[in-house]
């Protein structure tokens, strides 16, 4: 009898221990976190670059009045998005429910658009205001569209005699533009010159020139994706919504 016991425990037991651990790596792959699997990810973008013509013609000056116009230096951010997608699965244990995370980076470029930063000195005697000048912006010689709301602060400036300003006129989108052009800036009608009494006398244009260029940059990177397990409240304090068990069971029923 015990020779018996002792065979089925030898044949028994390997089984038992055998469906223990098979029972202890589901619960396992029911609770923990999985691998993070990595994918190689090539991420384009066009990085623009813009400069003056003529570097000695950043300012202008035109009898009693001084322009000068500088320009952005574009760059780029790498931002990181993360997003969780929930899996639908027929059994949950200990309230964790399965997402997919995936990890995907982008790159945001700085300013998104065209920009101007001009700065006017009012050498006059009197009060120079920009009211009823013009400003127009060009590519290649083509008028861009230019929204005149783009620089209403401008036109609504008021300079008191030696005073200095600086407005910032926005422009198109960089997408906008070709991938390399000459732009023309310019600004028409501003009073350079008055009487004594204050009456204007004398209007003047200005123009600046600039080479602008688009640059294709291919980044190196990586999409990392990972199986991870949450409980309702975990999602939820991390901005995830979760579909919990009694509305998948639900939805189930509807099917």
């Amino acid at each position: 009898m015990k020779t018996l016991i002792r065979n089925v425990s030898m044949i028994f037991l390997p089984l038992l221990l055998c469906y223990c651990s098979s029972i202890s790596e589901w619960i396992k792959s029911k609770t923990q976190d999985g691998p993070v699997v990595s994918v190689p990810y090539h991420y384009r973008y066009d990085l623009p670059s813009i400069s003056h013509v003529d570097i000695n013609s950043q300012t202008k000056i035109k009898n009693k009045v001084t322009i000068s116009v500088a320009v952005p230096k574009f760059s780029v951010e790498r931002v990181i998005s993360t997003n969780y997608k929930q899996i639908d699965e027929s059994t949950i244990l200990l309230n964790k429910y399965t997402f997919e995370k995936e990890v995907k980076p982008y790159y945001s470029m700085n300013p998104s658009q065209l920009s101007f930063s001009v700065k006017i000195y009012n050498n006059l005697d009197h009060v120079l205001r920009l009211a009823g000048t013009i400003i127009s912006l060009q590519a290649d010689g083509q008028l861009l569209q230019f929204e005149k709301s783009n620089y209403n602060n401008f036109l609504n400036g008021i300079l008191l005699p030696k005073e200095e300003k600086q407005f910032d006129i926005p422009g198109p989108s960089t997408e906008s533009l070709p991938s390399k052009c000459t732009l023309g800036l310019f600004i028409y009608d501003v009073i350079s010159e008055m009487d004594k009494a204050g009456n204007p006398i004398e209007k003047s244009n200005f123009q600046w020139y600039f080479d602008f260029n688009k640059k294709n940059i291919t980044e190196m990177d990586s999409i990392k994706t990972q199986i991870v397990k949450m409980t309702p409240e975990e999602a939820r304090s991390i901005g995830v919504y979760c579909k919990e068990r009694q509305w998948i069971e639900k939805e189930n029923k509807l099917r």
